[in-house]
């Protein structure tokens, strides 16, 4: 089935209903407040979104999983506590990153405006590393919320290939 999971400790299939992604930390949740508050401060900046951040911190597939399992649940007349106060606790960082990163980023582009747009054109350049999109990979067997998964791995960057379709692709992109 495509929602299965194969566990290879347990040698059975598993659904990814059955995989416990939110842990139940209880109404204050910290670490999910701090993501929003920097998830918000990413979607400030030009160049990233605060998706992409959570990704790279690790967040996103939680944060998805979370929004999946409460909105299932709404929909069926029924309330998950834990991705409720997992998604008001991001939600509640996202409004503080808002107020306090863009009066930061207008404070310092009002004080230090040639330093500042040299900082965040420095960071938009430092941050093609990440989001370069050709990648060698392989794949490798992982270990996380109890169960083992096959997932790519990125090894190397590459140039892509020169081909009609790559140009193609790139013109009606941008």
């Amino acid at each position: 089935p495509s929602d299965s999971i194969f566990n290879l400790k347990k040698q059975t299939w598993t659904t990814a209903k059955e995989i416990p992604l939110i842990e139940n930390y209880g109404n204050l949740q910290p670490k999910f407040i701090l993501l929003g508050f920097l998830a918000s401060g990413a979607m400030l900046l030009p160049g990233i979104s605060g998706s992409f951040l959570l990704l790279v911190l690790g967040a996103y597939s939680t944060v998805l999983f979370s929004l999946s399992t409460f909105f299932s649940h709404a929909l069926a007349w029924s309330f998950h506590s834990s991705s409720f106060y997992l998604l008001l606790n991001l939600i509640i960082g996202i409004v503080l990153g808002l107020i306090f990163l863009s009066q930061l980023i207008k404070a310092l582009l009002n004080s230090f405006r040639e330093k500042t747009l040299s900082a965040l054109i420095g960071m938009m350049c430092g941050g093609l590393y990440l989001l370069w999109p050709f990648w060698s990979t392989a794949k490798q067997i992982s270990y996380a919320h109890q169960s083992y998964f096959l997932e790519l791995v990125r090894l190397s960057p590459q140039l892509p290939e020169l081909n009609i379709n790559n140009l193609i692709v790139t013109v009606f992109a941008s």
